[in-house]
């Protein structure tokens, strides 16, 4: 009797335990906010379409195996984020968030020279694979009757132009908008539909398709200025999800006012975020 009331009553406390999903969590912001969430008590599900680079991330986490899975999941097929969320669900009966965070730089070259297929993948990636994932997490929330959506954006969201970065920014400006579409849309519905704007994390992402990083001396100097290791935009904006409670909403890592006491200081301290290996981790 008593051995079966205490399975009950751990079945019962695993199954209250909220739950996130994270796309392109094999590494970089995703992988951040995924350990923090595991230090705010979620249940943690990591996904990537590479599985040396996701298996990677999990030998990485020192928490208890049963609040973590990984999938793996190439977002530019629907099919995939639909099992995504099928096997997470199946495993924890719930997702509390859903984190549609995977994405590709572009080669930094002007619009009239990007091939076909560059094209394909930037858009497949980045809009296609964050508009999948929204419907497939909005269906599902709106069966379980609550959940939240967040899309990670990033330079081109604001209207923001930038010669070899174009392609890329036409990608997060339209998740910006089909974002703020869904939240008017699930308006009275009980799911909130938001955007986060991490600002400039010196990750691998800043390497150009080749590897190397494009424009060194220039991508240096700005992101020593503005730019972050992930880790503090990964704390600060998980937080901010969590008690979010305001559909439609945009969570902002770097504030107007951070970029001003930024440069400011810039004047007397001065930082170098490319010491080490730390931006590929």
């Amino acid at each position: 009797m008593w051995n079966a009331l205490l399975a009950f009553l751990f079945i019962y406390i695993h199954s209250m335990m909220k739950t996130v999903v994270i796309t392109g969590s094999s590494k970089g912001f995703g992988l951040a906010m995924g350990k923090e969430f595991l230090n705010q008590g979620y249940h943690v599900a990591f996904s990537g379409s590479n599985a040396q680079n996701l298996n990677r991330a999990i030998s990485s986490i020192t928490f208890d195996g049963e609040k973590v899975a990984s999938v793996l999941c190439d977002v530019r097929n629907c099919g995939d984020l639909q099992n995504l969320w099928d096997m997470i669900f199946k495993k924890w009966g719930r997702i509390d968030l859903w984190i549609n965070n995977a994405g590709v730089a572009q080669k930094t070259e002007k619009l009239w020279h990007s091939s076909t297929v560059d094209v394909k993948n930037i858009f497949d990636t980045n809009l296609l694979g964050a508009f999948c994932g929204t419907q497939v997490a909005v269906n599902g929330m709106l069966k379980q009757g609550f959940g939240k959506v967040y899309n990670t954006v990033g330079f081109g969201s604001t209207g923001m132009t930038r010669t070899g970065l174009n392609l890329y920014g036409t990608s997060k400006h339209a998740v910006a908008h089909f974002t703020k579409a869904f939240a008017n849309e699930l308006k009275g519905a009980g799911i909130i539909v938001g955007t986060l704007q991490p600002g400039m994390m010196v990750t691998d992402f800043v390497n150009a398709a080749d590897g190397s990083i494009y424009n060194k001396s220039e991508v240096q100097n700005i992101y020593n200025i503005l730019g972050d290791l992930p880790d503090a935009p990964a704390k600060y904006l998980v937080k901010k999800m969590i008690h979010n409670n305001t559909n439609g909403k945009l969570l902002t890592w770097l504030s107007s006012s951070k970029v001003i006491f930024r440069f400011m200081k810039h004047l007397f301290v001065k930082r170098d975020l490319f010491k080490s290996d730390a931006h590929q981790k």
